[in-house]
């Protein structure tokens, strides 16, 4: 996972376990308290969270 006030690669979604390329709409609208930043697709999916179906990350 990225450190807060850096950049990730994608954004997840701590409560719904989805993640996201960082423009998609979705997870523009995903709450700070539940925002996860990763690096790496494979970081995402090795903690368990499921890529979008609106921008296939």
């Amino acid at each position: 996972m990225v450190k807060a006030g850096s950049a990730g690669k994608y954004i997840g979604n701590s409560n719904s376990k989805k993640f996201h390329y960082p423009d998609c709409q979705w997870a523009q609208k995903i709450s700070p308290s539940n925002r996860v930043e990763f690096n790496t697709r494979e970081e995402a999916v090795n903690a368990g969270y499921q890529p979008c179906k609106v921008c296939r990350p």
